[in-house]
């Protein structure tokens, strides 16, 4: 793990590993690591990468409370920095209307405004 975070040698890339508090796992062999570490990890890469869009699939759907609340935080931060769209898919309709300006749900086949 470390090995391919450490090719980033941007301070944003450092920053987000702390801020979804992954610094300490960057030695610990991927098979080792819990499908919620392996998500944060997920979207400190997906980050990096500086997307024009986000388009998030249930994006904390393994994650603890604690980490629900630091990766919107994360999403949502460079979100407003960078002033990329977002679409997000979930079933946790209160995330969705903590994370977007516009909910939409899926009924019958047939698109609603929530």
């Amino acid at each position: 793990m470390a090995e391919y975070f450490m090719r980033f040698k941007e301070p944003a890339i450092a920053e987000l590993l702390r801020y979804l508090e992954l610094e300490p796992l960057l030695e610990k062999p991927m098979n080792k690591l819990s499908s919620g570490e392996k998500q944060r990890f997920g979207l400190v890469r997906l980050l990096a990468n500086q997307p024009d869009a986000l388009l998030l699939d249930e994006p904390t759907s393994h994650l603890d409370p604690a980490s629900v609340t630091l990766a919107e935080s994360a999403i949502l931060d460079y979100q407003e920095h960078h002033g990329c769209p977002m679409i997000l898919v979930s079933h946790d309709n209160e995330q969705c209307r903590r994370m977007t300006r516009q909910c939409f749900s899926m009924q019958n086949k047939r698109l609603h405004a929530a």
